[in-house]
C-alpha cells in the first residue's frame, strides 16, 4: 500500500467517477483504476461498486476513508518534519464538525487558539455524528464537538461539558406560530415537520422528533439530510423544524426559533481521546464557554 493508491481512493470517493478522479489526479483513468484493483486486492474488499452507468462506494469503502486521510495525513507530516532544517514542533490536532454551522460557532475559539497555542495548525473534518464517533475512535481526529450520549464514552473516549443545551422550533416569521413565547406538542400537533436524519442526532433527540409524526400522514413529514437543509426547507414554507439550539443559523433573518417547551436538557460538550493534548481540550472549553 502507497500514499498515491490512497490519493486515487479518495479522488475517487469523493468524485463518484473515475473519469473525473483520473483528471483530478492528472492521470489516465487505466492508471486509477489500476490503482484502486490494486489497493482493493491488498485489502482483501471490494471498495466501489461500478457498473457502465454509475460507481458507488461501498460500506467497507466508507469505513477505510478515515484510514486513507490519517495513513497519508502522518506521512505529509513526516516529510515536512524531515524536510525542515529546524526542530520546530507543530501543534496538529484533528476537530471534528458536523456540520457547517457547527464549524461556524467555533471560529473565534479557533483565532483565540491560533494566539495563544505555538504554532497552532488545526486540521478540521466534517462528518456525520456516527462517522466522527468512528473517526475518533480510530484515530483520525482527536475532538469533536457533540451532544452527549452516554454509551459512547469509554476507557479512551472522554466528554467534556461545555452548556446544556435543547431543542427549540425552527418556524418562518410569517408563520400563524410567530407570537407564542414557546411551543409545545400540542402547539405544533397541525404542522407538517421537517426531520433531521437520525445520524445527525441523540437517540433522545430523535426518539423527540418521532413523537411528533406520531399519526401523522407521510405527506405531513420528511426527512432531510442536514440541519441546513432543515432550514432551507422551513422557509421555503415546507413545515417545521426541531433543532438544537447551538445549531440554529442565526445569519438566516427570515427564520426565528421558539422555545420548545417539551424538550428536555442535553448536554453539549467535546468528546475526545484521553492521549489528545490536556492544554487544548482546556482552553477549548473556557473559550467555548465564554
Amino acid at each position: 500500500m502507497n500514499t498515491f493508491q490512497l490519493e486515487c481512493f479518495l479522488a475517487v470517493s469523493n468524485t463518484l467517477s473515475f473519469v473525473r478522479a483520473a483528471e483530478q489526479l492528472n492521470i489516465s483513468q487505466p492508471a486509477i483504476t489500476h490503482q484502486i484493483k490494486t489497493l482493493e486486492d491488498e485489502l482483501n474488499t471490494v471498495l466501489f461498486k461500478r457498473s457502465t452507468r454509475f460507481v458507488e462506494i461501498t460500506q467497507e469503502g466508507i469505513s477505510f476513508i478515515g484510514d486513507a486521510k490519517k495513513i497519508i495525513s502522518i506521512a505529509l507530516q513526516a516529510k515536512m518534519r524531515y524536510k525542515s532544517s529546524k526542530d520546530i514542533p507543530v501543534n496538529t490536532p484533528s476537530i471534528g464538525c458536523s456540520n457547517i454551522i457547527q464549524l461556524r460557532t467555533i471560529k473565534e475559539t479557533l483565532r483565540y487558539l491560533n494566539k495563544e497555542i505555538v504554532n497552532f495548525h488545526p486540521k478540521i473534518e466534517i462528518a456525520n455524528r456516527g462517522q466522527l464517533f468512528y473517526f475518533l475512535e480510530n484515530g483520525t481526529i482527536d475532538l469533536f464537538f457533540a451532544h452527549f450520549d452516554s454509551n459512547k464514552t469509554n476507557d479512551n473516549i472522554l466528554f467534556q461539558k461545555i452548556k446544556e443545551d435543547k431543542l427549540v422550533c425552527i418556524i418562518k416569521k410569517d408563520s400563524s406560530l410567530y407570537s407564542k413565547n414557546g411551543l409545545t406538542f400540542d402547539d405544533i400537533k397541525k404542522e407538517k415537520i421537517i426531520l433531521i436524519d437520525p445520524l445527525l442526532l441523540t437517540n433522545q433527540m430523535n426518539q423527540l422528533q418521532l413523537n411528533l409524526i406520531a399519526g401523522k400522514s407521510t405527506l405531513d413529514f420528511q426527512f432531510c439530510s442536514s440541519f441546513e437543509i432543515a432550514s432551507t426547507l422551513v422557509e421555503s414554507g415546507f413545515g417545521i423544524s426541531l433543532i438544537p439550539e447551538s445549531l440554529v443559523d442565526t445569519n438566516n433573518s427570515n427564520l426565528i426559533s421558539i422555545d420548545f417547551i417539551d424538550s428536555p436538557s442535553f448536554t453539549y460538550g467535546i468528546y475526545y481521546r484521553k492521549d489528545t493534548n490536556e492544554k487544548i481540550i482546556k482552553k477549548l472549553v473556557e473559550q467555548c464557554i465564554k
